[in-house]
């Protein structure tokens, strides 16, 4: 890619913020993504990346914050003002979160021309010239949207995951490359409690243990990875031979996972346990 906006012409600088403008006022309190998701594709990069207090996050990140800010009855975000920057753009967004009224925040988005010649934003990040509040603000924003979605799954119960893979004897490094990358981009992932990977003594075979913290963090998660550059690239090397389910999965995940060809075995507790 490259990062020179003027090339692209004054046409496409025009055409992305009516786009992105588009995009960030489909968030209008109605509890649907289902408007706002197909416009991302044509606005963002594949290396986009959105800056929080936390740091830097991918657009795999990116699209579950949304989807989330989205699911929240009467979340709403409207631009006040945009225009264009000799770098890309700049925005400023009002916010309504879980009924909180966030300070306004102004945007600075870097764009680069794709590979197809399309003009897409490639960073954003709050303004903090002079004034760290911007960037609280976000960080305001980010804790109200994870907080409403912990409460609707607080009534979730774990579930457990442990797939069994059959590796291609002649992609076993590749595939523990792409796997430790994979699991690197997991961290993101609030509703994951934790992620195992065990090989056996030649790698030929690989058990991945997964705990989430309820069926609809396990989705999120499957949602995520389908998106995943480094877990795609491994398709190829390994077959499921056996994925065994322990808990309660609600009937969404059950739907999911059905859909796959995972040879997927449900098990559900009796009751008999001991945590010490």
């Amino acid at each position: 890619m490259t990062s020179n906006r003027n090339s692209s012409g004054t046409a496409q600088v025009e055409e992305l913020i009516s786009a992105y403008e588009s995009f960030i006022n489909a968030f209008d309190g109605s509890n649907s993504f289902a408007a706002a998701e197909p416009m991302m594709d044509t606005i963002f990069a594949s290396d986009f990346t959105f800056v929080t207090e936390d740091g830097p996050k991918d657009l795999a990140w990116y699209r579950d914050f949304a989807k989330g800010f989205a699911a929240g009855q009467g979340n709403v975000a409207r631009v006040t003002s945009i225009k264009p920057t000799s770098s890309g753009i700049q925005v400023t967004i009002n916010n309504t979160v879980a009924g909180v009224v966030i300070n306004p925040i102004t945007y600075n988005g870097t764009t680069v021309i794709d590979e197809n010649g399309k003009l897409k934003l490639s960073h954003f990040e709050a303004d903090t010239s002079g004034d760290k509040r911007p960037m609280q603000n976000v960080g305001q924003m980010v804790a109200l949207v994870s907080a409403a979605e912990e409460g609707e799954d607080s009534k979730g119960l774990p579930v457990i995951f442990i797939c069994k893979m059959a590796v291609r004897s002649d992609k076993i490094d590749d595939f523990q490359s792409q796997a430790r990358q994979a699991v690197e981009d997991m961290k993101s992932e609030q509703g994951l409690r934790s992620f195992e990977l065990y090989f056996s003594g030649d790698g030929s075979s690989c058990h991945t243990v997964e705990n989430y913290k309820h069926s609809q963090a396990a989705i999120k998660h499957l949602q995520h990875m389908q998106r995943n550059k480094h877990r795609n690239e491994a398709i190829a090397m390994f077959k499921v031979t056996q994925l065994e389910v322990y808990g309660e999965a609600c009937e969404d995940l059950k739907a999911l996972l059905d859909g796959e060809d995972y040879g997927v075995t449900y098990f559900e507790s009796c009751g008999i346990s001991l945590t010490q």
